[in-house]
């Protein structure tokens, strides 16, 4: 009788860690060398995703899993847990945060949702060792960006938040003021580094307000200033300019056709 795929899956990758007949650089790995491959793989998989072509999200999604899948058998071989573990573990704890779906069916928006999931995890952390704080679960081993948003999120569901969005963009003009009140003082890099901080953290927070992932918008950015720069560049080559000698306001004439040619 064939295995179920997942099953089927879960022995191929078995078969690689085979002490015997396994493949060599499959036997190398560790849950930390692989590390490197799960970051890797994940922003290829939302690449994919933002390109909305089903055959890439297929084949990143099936990369993804691979990653999943490996560390699940790296820690099998140590006997802490197996893939099925995973699954069962995911599964209730899915069921548990949402009571609204699976015991008593309920009407609730995304935010009464939201609120409900923050409630119920704090209840299952109740008989959990003392935290150190109400944020100690947030890592701060991920990107800064993702750090300060998750925390953003994390205190706004405790009814630490901006009103509307006018209190947002007033915040980050704050910010702003205070950067350049810095930079044009000859502050110390200290001062100004944690002025850029605290305006990098009101921009995102007014991405957080407005339900809006701020990677996103920063890869939106990186890809229109990649197309624009690589016409502006092109531009000039075509008429027989050399880019790099450029004096700025000859590169920003460039850079500003680019723009009306690429958007």
């Amino acid at each position: 009788m064939d295995h179920h795929p997942i099953e089927k899956f879960v022995s191929i990758i078995k078969a690689l860690r085979h002490p015997e007949t396994g493949c060599p650089w499959d036997l190398k790995q560790t849950p930390q060398s692989l590390v490197p491959h799960l970051i890797e793989e994940t922003y290829e998989t939302v690449e994919a995703i933002e390109t909305k072509k089903p055959v890439d999200i297929k084949e990143e999604l099936g990369d993804l899993l691979l990653q999943i899948v490996l560390q699940a058998q790296l820690a099998d071989e140590k006997n802490e847990f197996n893939f099925n573990d995973i699954v069962e573990n995911v599964s209730a704890k899915i069921i548990r945060r949402h009571p609204h779906v699976f015991e008593k069916s309920q009407n609730l928006t995304a935010d009464e949702v939201a609120l409900n999931w923050q409630k119920i995890k704090q209840t299952e952390k109740k008989d959990a060792p003392i935290q150190k704080g109400i944020l100690s679960d947030i890592s701060s081993h991920q990107p800064a960006h993702l750090e300060i948003l998750k925390i953003q999120k994390k205190i706004s569901s405790l009814g630490f938040k901006f009103e509307n969005i006018q209190q947002a963009l007033a915040k980050t003009q704050e910010e702003l003021n205070e950067l350049t009140h810095e930079i044009n003082t000859d502050a110390d890099e200290e001062k100004i580094l944690g002025e850029l901080g605290d305006l990098f953290a009101s921009v995102i927070g007014i991405a957080q307000f407005l339900h809006l992932d701020p990677e996103h918008a920063m890869r939106k950015c990186a890809r229109k200033y990649r197309t624009r720069f690589e016409e502006a560049y092109l531009l000039a080559t075509l008429e027989g300019q050399d880019f790099n000698t450029m004096n700025l306001d000859e590169k920003e004439n460039y850079w500003k056709k680019a723009k009306q040619n690429k958007g």
